[in-house]
Parts: C-alpha cells; structure tokens; sequence
C-alpha cells in the first residue's frame, strides 16, 4: 500500500505542468481557404492561413497569404513557382509558414484564455523552426510573442542575417520561450500567443504552465501526510 502512495503522489506531481495550451499548435487540423488551397494533413496539401478571413483553425489571423503545408519531402518542391529544397516536418504533418515572395509573410495569435495562477508560475513555449535559405534566404525573420493581456509580453526574435541564436537553415531547430517565474502583474491574465514570420515555417508549438514551487510543496506534504496516516492507524 504504501507503494501505492507513493507511486501515486509522484504521478500527481509530474502531472502538475499543464498540457498543451493552445489549440491546434501542430498545425495538423484539416481546413479549406477561399483562395484555393485544401489541406487535409496528406503530403502536398496546402491552404492560405490568412485570405479572405481567418481561415487558420484555432488561431486569429490576418491577410497576409501566410500558409499550412505539408511537403511531400526533400528537394524539388515547388513552393509559388520557386523550385525550393524543404524538408518534412518534424513530426509529420503539416507547417506554417510563408514562401515564394518577400510579400508573403505569417501573421497569426491565439488567446488561449489561460493564465498562470500566481506570481512565481513558470510558463514555457517550444516550438521548432526552420529557414529555407533558397526561399527569402539571409533576408528570413521572425517573431515569436509571450504576451499577457493587459500586462508586458516576453519575444522571440530571429534573423537570419544575424542568426542571434545561432540557428542553421533548412533544418529543423527546437527552441524554448521562458517566463521562469511570472511577476504578480502576469499572474491572472490570459496568455497569448502571436507569431509572425517571412521565409520561416514553424511547427509543433507546444505551451505549458508550471506552477510555482510553493504549489508543489503542497503535493509533497500532501503525500507525506497520506504515508503518516496510513502508518499511523494501520495495525
């Protein structure tokens, strides 16, 4: 039995951190756009995230013929008449991104109506990127925002030019955007997300909260107190 506890409060405490935030953060979620386009997962569908309204499931968006792909693979795929070498997605599926012309760019957000708690909560994106360097090449960018409604927001930038970050094109990269502990101004207020790129596609966008380490405190003495009691009146 007491096993069983402790196996039990160590299943809740690494079930703390919350699951995927956002909603259709891989990008896979079929949808067709007005200007042509159906992607349905398979390889080589495609669909505009932002033409004629929003059309990019889950997030909000604006027309910036910005779009979700899937590639069929390396090499030879042809991305608005320019003959680019992509590579697939890292999980399969599709991507978002933008390609072809200097005009087209990603620009989508999404409020997930969370928050973080308390002051203290860590709040964590990951996301993988990559940069197609026969596509916008050393003129690629990005922004990726951590904001939170009616407080600060924490960004992401990358530029291909500089590459800050150190990040290798045609290949895809992970990162992570970190609020390690939330100030009391972030605590309570909804968390969104806003993405923006040109010649840079993004996927598997993956967003968590962390609560502080006082929360977790509880879970242990909580789990503590079980073991005592179980000791305590068993004969």
């Amino acid at each position: 039995m007491k096993k069983l506890l402790v196996v039990s409060m160590v299943v809740a405490i690494a079930g703390v951190a919350s699951a995927n935030l956002l909603t259709n953060g891989d990008f896979d979620t079929p949808f067709t756009s007005d200007y042509g386009g159906n992607f349905t997962g398979a390889d080589g569908s495609w669909a505009y995230t932002g033409q004629v309204g929003n059309k990019l499931p889950g997030w909000s968006g604006s027309d910036n013929w910005g779009y979700v792909r899937n590639w069929t693979g390396t090499g030879g795929v042809d991305l608005w008449a320019n003959s680019i070498g992509a590579t697939v997605s890292p999980q399969g599926g599709g991507a978002a991104g933008s390609a072809g012309y200097h005009g087209h760019q990603l620009n989508a957000w999404q409020n997930t109506g969370q928050q973080g708690t308390v002051a203290g909560d860590t709040v964590t994106l990951t996301f993988s990127v990559n940069s197609l360097s026969l596509d916008y090449g050393a003129d690629a960018w990005m922004n990726v925002n951590l904001q939170f409604i009616g407080d600060s927001q924490v960004s992401w930038n990358y530029n291909a030019t500089l590459a800050p970050l150190g990040l290798a094109q045609d290949t895809w990269t992970q990162f992570t955007l970190e609020v390690p502990a939330l100030t009391a101004g972030q605590a309570g207020k909804d968390i969104q997300v806003h993405v923006q790129a040109g010649g840079v596609w993004i996927d598997d966008m993956d967003l968590t909260v962390i609560p502080e380490p006082a929360t977790l405190g509880l879970f242990g003495l909580l789990g503590g107190g079980m073991l005592w009691i179980r000791k305590r009146f068993t004969i």
